[in-house]
């Protein structure tokens, strides 16, 4: 048997040292840089979270402002005024008043004296009959 003599160490050992001391070293790299990945993309969803929740709170905001502004419009004080100048429009004659016999009780309306009374009335496509089919809008008749 062949001995080796002391204090000498194969060649191959120190290359496999180096190959130990290299991987660690790709491992420990390629860590590193996963760990800097991940924080920059969380970073950068926290960017964009907060982004997300102030355009809620803006649409939130406008939504309201945009309700607000409907039940402005739709008022019956205002529809009355926008009719009455700038369509021109009024109170309809009483003879262009037309009540329907038949309405529910608690919404019908009082025939106004000389108005015509309709003895079939003709129900709406999807729901409860007609109460008064009025003219109290038209636009007056130009000569």
């Amino acid at each position: 048997m062949a001995h080796r003599p002391i204090g000498r160490r194969p060649a191959t050992s120190g290359r496999r040292v180096f190959a130990v001391y290299f991987a660690a070293a790709t491992l420990a790299c390629a860590l590193g840089l996963l760990h800097t990945w991940t924080r920059v993309a969380v970073l950068d969803r926290s960017y964009r979270l907060g982004a997300a929740r102030e355009e809620g709170v803006r649409l939130a905001r406008e939504r309201t402002t945009l309700r607000l502004e409907v039940d402005t419009l739709r008022a019956a004080a205002r529809v009355d005024r926008e009719a009455r100048t700038k369509l021109e429009m009024g109170p309809a004659a009483p003879d262009r008043v037309v009540v329907l016999r038949g309405a529910p009780r608690a919404s019908r309306a009082q025939p106004a004296p000389g108005a015509k009374a309709v003895s079939n009335p003709v129900p709406s496509p999807g729901g409860p009959m007609h109460e008064v089919v009025s003219a109290s809008l038209a636009q007056p008749e130009t000569p």
